[in-house]
């Protein structure tokens, strides 16, 4: 996954763009051992946050890959 590829979660179907990734980020905030670098803007409220790793690369698909 890339900035700017428009993202699906595959169980809700919510509709998100990657607007930034930071593999270095730290969350203090964060349960434990997850990292949180992937900012997604929701399509439907245009809110902004980090999601987990594990969840944005194993239950969402590119459904619109950013140039």
């Amino acid at each position: 996954m890339q900035v700017g590829d428009l993202i699906m979660d595959r169980e809700t179907r919510d509709v998100g763009l990657l607007i930034e990734i930071n593999h270095k980020r730290q969350d203090p905030f964060a349960y434990r051992d997850s990292v949180y670098p992937y900012r997604v803007v929701s399509i439907e409220t245009g809110n902004s946050q980090w999601l987990e790793k594990n969840y944005i690369e194993q239950g969402c698909e590119v459904i619109s890959m950013g140039s």
